[in-house]
């Protein structure tokens, strides 16, 4: 999914980028809309981002009411 995007793909990234103001959020934040939701074991290996960053930052987004929980 990253990595190999077309420009379309791009300047989304980099619109949600501009709003969120934040690389991880941005990319958490898209990958949740395209799979319309995941776990964080999902979100890591699809987003290819630390393990400790998907998770501090889901929880930043779940304050910040940009995401929501199911368990």
């Amino acid at each position: 999914m990253w990595g190999t995007g077309s420009n379309k793909d791009k300047s989304i990234e980099k619109a949600v980028n501009d709003i969120l103001k934040s690389r991880a959020r941005s990319r958490i934040y898209i990958y949740l809309l395209r799979k319309n939701g995941a776990r964080s074991e999902e979100i890591i290996k699809g987003t290819r981002l630390h393990p400790s960053t998907v998770r501090e930052t889901l929880s930043k987004m779940y304050d910040l009411k940009l995401i929501y929980r199911e368990k």
